[in-house]
Formats: C-alpha cells, structure tokens, sequence
C-alpha cells in the first residue's frame, strides 16, 4: 500500500459510548433547511499531528470525551461506491478509509470515556444504537420520529423536529461496517 500518512488531511472516531454510538447533527449550508446532517467525531489534521492525535483531539473538543482506540484487524477503502478491504497503514489501523482529491480522510473504532458535553459549535449530538443508525440510513427519518422512537440526544440549541437526519458517509458506512463485519464489531461493542 501506498504511504499515505503525509496526505491524511483529516480523521476521526466511530465512539462507542455507553452502548452508543456518538455522532454530531445540525443545520449546515451544505442541506436545505428541513435537512440535519449526521456527520463523525472528527475534522482536520493539524500541522504535525499524526492521524491518531488529530482523531483524540477531535473527539476531545467536539464531545469533551478521552476515548482508547480499539485495534481492529481490518481496514476498508471506499472505491467506486463499495467498500473494499485493503491492509492497513497505520500501526493503530483505521477502519475506514476516504480519499478525496488525492487526500485521505481515517476513521478509527473507540470507546469513549468521560462525561459527554457537545461543544458550543456543535448543534446536538445524536447517541444512536445499530438499530437507530439502520433507520436513519435511508435518509427519510426526521428527527421528530427519532425522538418519538426513544431516540437519545442532546442538543446545545433548539432543532426542527420537521427536518430530515441526512446521514453523511461515514454513518452509512458503519452500518455497511455491521454486515461486513459482525464478529468485529460484535466484539468491539463486547470490549471494555
């Protein structure tokens, strides 16, 4: 494999927090306003950051949480709208993969430790079960019927219950993650 390391422009954590999966939601100029997207714990490496720093980082300041990266025995790229298994670069290997005009975006499995406080720039936090994350993937679930199903969540302003979770790519992929891989995840949800 290719070294990628000085191309990792961002990278992140699928947190399993109390038997949840913690990502954030919000209002961004990218949906219409009756759309909330559903994106990672993560965001951009900083300058001398490895990929691992910039994900416990992210986590840190996006949910106030420490997390330990698990060390799952595979890693998948996404190529031409599949995912694909492909060796990992890294000694703690992410699960996931992006590339994005020449630059490489890593997703890491981690359990979550601490009180979990969404920063002020995060809009609200969705706390989302296997199940939970199948039911928004299609991308036709509100948040309203999130919430009337026993969605868990917490928000730092008020958001439309009318508009759309809109899953981003790294949610879809973690519920593509449970087929490919139930024993893996199986165990990872088991660890602690």
């Amino acid at each position: 494999m290719v070294n990628i390391d000085k191309r990792i422009y961002a990278a992140g954590a699928y947190v399993l927090y109390d038997g949840y999966f913690v990502f954030m939601f919000g209002l961004s100029p990218k949906h219409r306003n009756n759309e909330l997207g559903v994106v990672r714990l993560g965001g951009h490496r900083e300058k001398g950051e490895s990929a691992v720093e910039c994900a416990i980082r992210e986590v840190r300041e996006e949910a106030s949480l420490a997390i330990d990266l698990y060390r799952n025995p595979c890693t998948y790229a996404e190529k031409k709208n599949e995912y694909v298994k492909i060796k990992g670069p890294q000694e703690i290997n992410p699960v996931l993969v992006l590339k994005y005009r020449n630059k490489y975006s890593l997703m890491y499995l981690a359990h979550g430790n601490g009180v979990l406080r969404p920063a002020m720039e995060t809009q609200g936090i969705l706390l989302l079960r296997k199940e939970e994350i199948a039911m928004i993937c299609p991308g036709n679930t509100t948040f309203g019927a999130y919430k009337k199903n026993g969605g868990k969540f917490i928000l730092t302003r008020p958001l439309p219950e009318d508009a759309t979770l809109v899953p981003h790519t790294q949610l879809r992929f973690l519920n593509t993650l449970f087929a490919l891989e139930s024993k893996m995840m199986a165990d990872f949800m088991k660890a602690r």
